[in-house]
């Protein structure tokens, strides 16, 4: 993968804008399927680890809509039992 100093190097500002800043051209719809997705990518992650059983229960969510209705808001309270022992199991 090319880095930001090689496409300086190379003149390709095209490229930089479209890697870095290429959200800002988007339309407010293509942004929040962009970031429906990465919501639903971080769901299924976490559907098998101790705290997404806690929070998310035995039946993981399949929309984001979903998600909002059947998991609760959460606060650091609810992660200090865990991240207080630095539980990487969890």
């Amino acid at each position: 993968m090319t880095n930001i100093v090689d496409l300086l190097k190379q003149g390709r500002k095209d490229l930089i804008w479209e890697k870095y800043c290429g959200y800002l051209d988007l339309n407010i719809e293509e942004f929040m399927q962009i970031q429906r997705s990465l919501l639903m990518e971080q769901i299924n992650l976490f559907k098998d680890c101790k705290l997404g059983k806690k929070f998310m229960g035995k039946r993981t969510p399949r929309s984001v809509e979903d998600f909002r209705r059947k998991v609760p808001l959460t606060t650091y309270e609810d992660y200090l039992p865990y991240i207080k022992d630095k539980r990487e199991d969890v």
